[in-house]
């Protein structure tokens, strides 16, 4: 019985339900090869079972498979007598598609082997599936892939663009053989080229096979190295048509890439020169992603219009992610000192090392002014791991983010905080949330810091990540900032009203003396009274009541200087206490 569906919105549900199956059921290791390679989909108890389920599905109320039931009602099925060829071949044909950053190299039934079962469910199916070229175009290649039946995709596509796809997950002889053969006869026709999960020897040996094949028609290329490869200049360097370029751990000589879409670029060893790079964005004015980790550059490779100086206009620009080795930062800086793009690019910053004194990031890149003034709302974490100390700031919008990172044997490991942030220009910033770990700068450098954001109405302390009971008493330096002046004359942070934090272990009395002599400091200094001050306490497993003791806290002090006073115990029946 054929099955029918029609031109509804319930056919991409029909349709994809029945393709769904085939993930239901694991496809059999390839035997050997048929002489004719067309029979092969046939010779196959999998998709032979596959088919008998598909069709069965028409007429039956519930289909079984693998244990996995399916409703199915045959007389309220669509029909299928209207619904266009060329909509239906699109249906099929999204299903052969690679994820755009996802792949699954073990699903045996990715690219076009899922129109294996397919083309089994009825006559019209398999007609339309076997004369259609681009179906059979998208190759997954592992050592799971039987050659025959690449031969039998290859046959099947005629002229039609590939996307190639080949994972080294598992090795062996096969998988090279496949390989070679696609470079020694399709290379033409590759439109999409992704190899990955090799090791160094391994990959050099895939890449070799393509290394004197033009690729006139490649538009993307990602190469993904388990270990950082060199590796032999790809396609003779010529892929006039490339538009997304994605390569991790590759050492590869740079090429006259022009009208780039997408560059993503990331090793720990070594990095195109930054002038070649420079010269191929000024020449990609689409670019719409750039991703780039600079370490240690290669020699500039580029003669024709190398040029460093002047602005390089990228008004397509989405997402901004530019990363440095320790020995980069500068090169970092420099790359970002010539880009102008729209103030609604996503702009991520990975720093190693000091900052030049003096580096502000506005007036270097005044692009960037623009996204720093979209933020409302970021948090700040303090990390201090045994060999680095790191500032990480994120907006909550996923606008920005910038991360600094240093050596922890650097003089006073936490003495980075201020002067990295007042690099950054944070005009609109209603609400900051800092968070601590093991990590506890002087009370100086949270002057600096809080001079830095003289804009915010909310402050969050959060010190539970340290899971310690002396990060609160740690802290007092922090309230003890908040009554010291500003850069303008009057007290820090001049607009605050609430203020809140969160900590673990028991309550100690330094921070709050600490806050009750910063809240008296900034009333003398003209500061209006805080509304709200909100103390979270973090403590699992502790004996149940809530307490707000007077010997620990001086309520009546901070009574009047709050305007209110709630105690939140985290994971108790009774949650909150509202001091008057």
């Amino acid at each position: 019985m054929q099955v029918s569906i029609c031109p509804n919105e319930q056919l991409t549900i029909r349709i994809l339900t029945l393709l769904s199956i085939s993930n239901l059921i694991e496809p059999p290791e390839l035997g050997k090869a048929s002489d004719d390679t067309r029979a092969i989909p046939e010779s196959l108890d999998h998709h032979t079972l596959l088919m008998q389920s598909l069709s069965r599905m028409a007429s039956e109320d519930i289909q079984v498979v693998k244990g996995q039931e399916l409703e199915v009602d045959a007389m309220t099925m669509p029909s299928t007598s209207n619904l266009p060829d060329d909509l239906l071949h699109d249906i099929f044909y999204s299903m052969t598609l690679p994820l755009e950053h996802n792949d699954h190299p073990n699903d045996r039934m990715s690219g076009s082997l899922s129109m294996v079962p397919i083309s089994h469910v009825c006559r019209h199916w398999r007609e339309l599936t076997l004369t259609s070229p681009r179906l059979w175009s998208s190759l997954l290649v592992t050592a799971h892939t039987h050659p025959a039946m690449v031969d039998a995709f290859l046959e099947r596509s005629q002229n039609a663009p590939l996307i190639v796809r080949i994972f080294g997950i598992e090795e062996n002889e096969s998988l090279f053989q496949i390989a070679e053969t696609i470079a020694e006869t399709r290379t033409s026709r590759i439109e999409e080229f992704r190899i990955g999960e090799f090791w160094p020897n391994d990959m050099a040996r895939i890449l070799a096979l393509y290394e004197d094949k033009p690729a006139p028609s490649l538009r993307t290329l990602t190469v993904d190295s388990r270990y950082d490869s060199d590796i032999l200049p790809l396609f003779r360097g010529s892929m006039p048509s490339l538009r997304n370029l994605r390569m991790k751990n590759i050492i590869m000589p740079w090429a006259c890439f022009q009208d780039l879409v997408v560059l993503e670029l990331s090793s720990d060893f070594e990095t195109p020169a930054k002038e070649d790079v420079l010269w191929t964005l000024r020449h990609s004015p689409a670019l719409e992603i750039l991703s780039f980790t600079m370490c240690e550059e290669s020699s500039p490779l580029i003669q024709a219009d190398h040029t460093t100086d002047g602005v390089v206009r990228l008004p397509y620009l989405q997402s901004l992610q530019l990363g440095s080795s320790t020995s980069a930062t500068d090169d970092v800086l420099f790359v970002l000192s010539h880009l102008e793009f729209p103030p609604t690019t996503s702009v991520r910053l990975y720093l190693c090392g000091e900052l030049p004194e003096h580096t502000r990031l506005g007036a270097l890149c005044p692009s960037i002014c623009a996204v720093q003034a979209r933020v409302t709302k970021c948090t700040l974490r303090l990390e201090h791991s045994f060999s680095t100390y790191t500032t990480i700031l994120e907006d909550t919008d996923n606008v920005l983010r910038i991360e600094w990172e240093h050596d922890s044997n650097w003089e006073a490991d936490a003495a980075s905080m201020g002067n990295t942030l007042d690099s950054v220009s944070l005009p609109g910033l209603q609400s900051l949330s800092i968070f601590i770990m093991r990590s506890f700068p002087p009370k100086d450098e949270w002057v600096d810091l809080l001079k830095c954001v003289p804009t915010i109405s909310r402050l969050e302390v959060d010190l539970r990540q340290g899971r310690t009971s002396s990060a609160l008493a740690k802290s007092s330096v922090l309230f003890d900032a908040l009554g010291e002046y500003g850069a303008g004359g009057e007290v820090v942070c001049p607009r605050l009203r609430h203020l809140v934090v969160a900590s673990v272990g028991v309550v100690q009395t330094e921070p709050w003396e600490a806050l009750g002599r910063a809240l008296q400091s900034r009333a003398l200094k003209g500061a209006p009274m805080l509304d709200s001050l909100e103390f979270i306490r973090d403590e699992e497993g502790q004996p149940e009541g809530l307490a707000l003791p007077a010997e620990c806290v001086p309520v009546d002090r901070l009574a009047e200087l709050v305007r209110s006073i709630a105690v939140v115990q985290v994971g108790q029946d009774h949650c909150a206490l509202q001091v008057p």
